[in-house]
């Protein structure tokens, strides 16, 4: 069960953790294949889970990567229409390093999820 919840049919909440991911000065940011919006990785807290949980999950679901190092940089209140719907997002956004290579750093890849990535 995720921490989010809709207000009637035309408005959600949504509670999100992300990471901010970078390499030889570059961000790493994600997009849905159907969609022009593009997104740090991390996805919705579930019920009874801290958001460096949910970073570290959302991670090794997407990509199969471990965290290293993480440390929360930014809280962000975000409001935004998306498919016809108003949304108020509450974000956790952290600074993560992770073990290993993060892959690609010069050329756009796809994730197990069908999720497009670039940085």
């Amino acid at each position: 069960m995720m921490a989010s919840f809709d207000v009637g049919e035309s408005q959600k909440f949504n509670l999100r953790a992300a990471c901010l991911i970078m390499k030889d000065g570059k961000v790493l940011f994600q997009r849905f294949h159907d969609s022009d919006f593009w997104f740090l990785p991390g996805g919705r807290v579930e019920m009874m889970e801290d958001t460096e949980q949910t970073i570290e999950r959302e991670l090794r679901e997407e990509y199969g990567w471990r965290i290293k190092d993480k440390k929360l940089v930014w809280i962000v209140e975000n409001f935004f229409r998306l498919e016809g719907r108003d949304f108020h997002e509450l974000g956790l956004y952290y600074l993560v390093r992770i073990n290993g290579d993060p892959g690609p750093t010069d050329e756009d890849f796809t994730g197990p999820e069908n999720i497009s990535v670039s940085r």
